[in-house]
């Protein structure tokens, strides 16, 4: 590699860009997951007690299993755009006569 970086830097610099922004879905997906677990663990716990309490929190999950569907997408689409393509790949290496012809480049 040139200048000594590895191939993935470039989205280990973005990803951290990026959870310094906020704009971090697998962060944001984590935590909607753990929010998911703790609502259904009350429903279970609330159920006999306060049934009207647990048929709200039942309403929520939905909800919060559509919002990870959008995380979701929006994580898969971010790490297609993170990895840009490494311009210094499709230069010739060092001490290599260009590929263009009359070696115009």
């Amino acid at each position: 590699m040139q200048g000594g970086t590895s191939p993935d830097a470039g989205a280990q610099y973005a990803e951290q860009v990026s959870s310094l922004k906020g704009a971090d879905p697998g962060g944001l997906e984590r935590q909607l997951k753990a929010m998911k677990s703790i609502l259904a663990i009350m429903l279970v716990q609330n159920l006999d007690r306060l049934p009207n309490v647990a048929g709200q929190i039942s309403k929520i999950i939905p909800m919060l299993d559509r919002v990870l569907k959008e995380v979701s997408q929006a994580s898969n689409v971010n790490s297609a755009v993170r990895n840009p393509i490494q311009m210094g790949m499709a230069q010739p290496p060092e001490g290599q006569p260009s590929a263009m012809p009359g070696g115009a480049f």
